[in-house]
């Protein structure tokens, strides 16, 4: 059924999903803790999390932003390169700087197939870098996110570990890139995963989050596929 579900009907579907999603999540209010964002490729960042990164920066709250793959499996010449560039312009506009942004650069599409002593590897890799910076709130992707290769919810499982182990008090905000895109309501999607949701207005960053956006010039996205990302709120959620 979802190869049947073309793009103009995928792109309702989402768009009502990501209405719903408006009216029964709670209101979020921007706070003043520090801050880490882990994205799986280079544009989920800021797909999901650009207005809070934006308005944090604004306020002068730190904000890390941490790059787990090298982008390589983007169709362009000399991926890893061009995207790492991009992200560099991206986060520029958002205000973070190149020394608060870390390339871990492993590979595209291979976060959830780790042989596990580089898993344990990038965990503890991880697990330093949260104890470096010392995050009162950490983002990132859907622990069910519907990602083709993986990547995101092995990064939710590999970023959660690595707060474990560490001692400190941390609130993990999970953004949503695609599972309203690909996440069939009735058939595949299940409430409990949408429960938790909170709203936060971003509308002082929304240009600024849309000039990150068109950073990502390499990058090519469904038809309609955009569209909620161009909202003055964005979703995350809490266990």
């Amino acid at each position: 059924m979802k190869k049947l579900l073309g793009f103009s009907a995928r792109t309702i579907y989402s768009n009502l999903l990501f209405k719903g999603l408006l009216l029964s999540s709670k209101s979020l209010t921007l706070n003043q803790k520090p801050a880490m964002i882990f994205s799986p490729h280079q544009d989920d960042e800021t797909l999901g999390c650009a207005g809070v990164i934006a308005l944090k920066r604004d306020a002068n709250i730190p904000v890390t932003v941490v790059f787990l793959t090298n982008g390589a499996k983007s169709p362009v010449d000399d991926a890893a390169a061009v995207r790492r560039r991009e992200a560099a312009v991206a986060l520029d506009a958002l205000g973070v700087a190149s020394a608060d942004t870390y390339f871990l650069d492993q590979p595209d599409g291979g976060l959830s197939v780790l042989e596990e002593g580089h898993k344990k590897a990038l965990i503890r890799h991880l697990t330093q870098l949260i104890l470096t910076h010392k995050p009162q709130e950490i983002y990132v992707p859907h622990r069910q996110d519907r990602h083709h290769g993986g990547d995101h919810e092995a990064t939710y499982e590999l970023v959660k570990t690595a707060i474990e182990a560490t001692d400190l008090k941390i609130d993990l905000l999970q953004y949503p890139i695609w599972i309203l895109w690909h996440a069939l309501p009735f058939i595949d999607l299940k409430p409990k995963e949408l429960a938790g949701g909170y709203r936060l207005f971003i509308g002082a960053a929304q240009a600024r989050k849309q000039k990150a956006i068109s950073a990502y010039v390499s990058q090519t996205f469904p038809q309609g596929f955009l569209d909620r990302f161009r909202a003055s709120y964005e979703i995350f959620f809490k266990e």
